[in-house]
């Protein structure tokens, strides 16, 4: 992850993050799990897609449910994102996690699609 900065630095990283996901479906990186919060903190949007998809992955790989940290970080992005395919990954990652419903998926989108639609 610690590459120079150019314009394809934030893709690398993505790309990197992607291989750990395909990997952990059959080796156990705990680090990987720190390298998916600190894409989950980015304000890059290829980052953070692929850091909701290594979440999505690993989670229904190993059937666990998320920590604390995990939860404020997805509800964060979904707040404060302004993108509408981040919100929705997000949105999707916690229903495929079984933390919250599809109603309530629907229900968030909506008040997102209120804050970032009509202005």
């Amino acid at each position: 992850f610690k590459q120079a900065r150019d314009n394809f630095s934030n893709k690398r990283k993505a790309l990197a993050l992607e291989i750990l996901r395909n990997l952990s479906s059959y080796y156990d990186f705990p680090e990987a799990d720190k390298l998916c919060i600190l894409a989950l903190k980015s304000k890059k949007k290829d980052l953070i897609l692929a850091g909701l998809e290594f979440q999505k992955n690993y989670i229904l790989e190993r059937k666990i449910s998320f920590g604390e940290e995990i939860i404020e970080l997805l509800d964060k992005i979904i707040q404060q994102t302004e993108n509408r395919s981040v919100a929705v990954s997000a949105l999707d990652v916690q229903v495929e996690a079984g933390n919250i419903s599809e109603l309530e998926a629907l229900s968030r989108m909506d008040e997102w699609k209120e804050k970032n639609y009509y202005r």
